[in-house]
């Protein structure tokens, strides 16, 4: 990525904060953000079988990332997140996840083209 495609995504986070024992997200729901934890540290949840109590899984420390599978692939959450302690985090909405692709895209696409442009044989 370029520097200024760099900037665009870091605009683009937001910062959330959670109390001690806040759910993050649960296992099963909808996912549109991706995370990274900025100070605090978050537990990670996992129900193996229906009706059988979570499973604790790990435990998210500063610079840990998650989320990213249902932002990018639109997955529901395969995990509960819930906060260890205090805890900052930044994130990334799916909307502007997508913006920011496709303004990549957009860009590179632009750059092809010119490309093609300076090629003689690709003139007629």
């Amino acid at each position: 990525l370029s520097e200024n495609e760099v900037n665009l995504i870091i605009s683009a986070f937001k910062t959330e904060k959670f109390k001690k024992g806040d759910t993050i997200f649960t296992e099963g729901q909808s996912g549109n953000k991706l995370y990274i934890l900025d100070s605090g540290e978050l537990d990670c949840w996992k129900t193996f079988k229906k009706d059988d109590p979570m499973t604790y899984i790990k435990t998210y420390k500063e610079g840990d990332s998650f989320g990213e599978l249902a932002l990018m692939y639109n997955y529901t959450r395969n995990y509960t997140i819930i906060a260890k302690t205090s805890a900052v985090l930044f994130s990334l909405d799916r909307q502007d996840y997508k913006g920011i692709i496709q303004g990549t895209e957009l860009n590179q696409r632009e750059k092809f083209k010119a490309a093609l442009n300076n090629i003689d044989i690709l003139q007629n």
